[in-house]
């Protein structure tokens, strides 16, 4: 499945979500880097930051001004204005978890594209070799676009049980989708008890990366079903960028109605609310020939002082 100079003749959008930042990540940052700052802006691998590396890894699927990356309140700070990250920045006024940080980049993407596939790539890790990431993406891409009915998530073999991590329970391979190695999910785990993975590392379940795609109809329809009260606040949001778009509203009025969507939304994660609830809606793809980090595990930062946790990825 060659690669198409960046996506240009897809219909595929980027979305680039920061993640949330932990006490324990930050007292690293204190004691690494005598400063501290959210971890996707700490130089890592080629003296980037994860958040430079996920942008870059995107410009290979899709054309830039086909990125949205969300970051933080107040990150904009610490991105290196050297850098110059492709496609559009978007800063959450406040921090309402996973589920906002998802929806209001799809918004974005629904304004211009309502046909659009979309690419959910996380900077809160770090993926090595970068050669081999950008095939396997796109490979959970065009999945997505055969089974657009589906949420796409590529999941990692793990190497030990790790009880802070989500867990995948894989079901059969679906036949239709062999070639890919595609499979049903029976449920899934978010961080459970020690006790816990080390069972499910036992019993050959799977690491979740969040690395997803899908198309951008099919996750709004699932947060309109799980997430009623928020989405309708990202319609008002939507309707006023299809506004912004046909030239009948000021580009202005965006972060009003932005802020006015953040005000007393509830705080919601995407893994708990959605993936825990609604495996149905969900196909795993496993990975191959890849490592990662995760910089917010303890264990595996506390010893070398950078991120070290390696996924054998299958």
């Amino acid at each position: 499945m060659p690669s198409e100079q960046g996506g240009r003749e897809r219909p595929w959008w980027a979305v680039i979500v920061s993640g949330a930042e932990g006490r324990k990540v930050r007292r690293l940052a204190l004691r690494v880097f005598d400063r501290e700052r959210p971890h996707h802006y700490y130089p890592s691998e080629g003296g980037q930051g994860l958040i430079e590396q996920t942008v870059k890894r995107a410009t290979c699927l899709v054309p830039p001004e086909r990125i949205f990356t969300v970051i933080g309140n107040g990150h904009g700070a610490h991105i290196d204005p050297v850098a110059q990250l492709p496609g559009r920045i978007l800063e959450e006024p406040a921090d309402r978890g996973t589920g906002a940080s998802l929806f209001l980049p799809l918004a974005y993407v629904l304004a211009q594209d309502p046909n659009a596939t979309v690419l959910i790539l996380p900077c809160d890790h770090l993926v090595l070799p970068d050669a081999q990431v950008v095939p396997q993406v796109e490979r959970a891409g065009y999945l997505a676009e055969l089974m657009p009915n589906r949420l796409v998530i590529l999941a990692a073999a793990p190497t030990r049980p790790q009880a802070d991590l989500g867990w995948v329970e894989p079901g059969p391979v679906l036949d239709l989708y062999a070639s890919f190695g595609a499979r049903s999910v029976k449920r899934f785990y978010e961080k459970p008890g020690t006790q816990e993975a080390e069972s499910f590392f036992r019993r050959g379940f799977f690491w979740n990366t969040m690395i997803m795609a899908v198309k951008a109809r099919t996750m709004w329809a699932i947060g309109q079903e799980l997430f009623p009260g928020m989405i309708k606040r990202f319609e008002n949001l939507l309707d006023l960028l299809k506004l912004v778009k046909s030239g009948n509203a000021s580009r202005d009025l965006e972060g009003l109605a932005l802020r006015d969507v953040y005000r007393g939304l509830e705080t919601t994660n995407f893994s708990r609310r959605v993936l825990q609830l609604a495996p149905e809606w969900i196909t795993l793809l496993p990975l191959a020939n890849l490592s990662w980090s995760d910089w917010g595990h303890p264990a595996g930062n506390a010893e070398s002082e950078a991120p070290s946790t390696q996924l054998r990825l299958a």
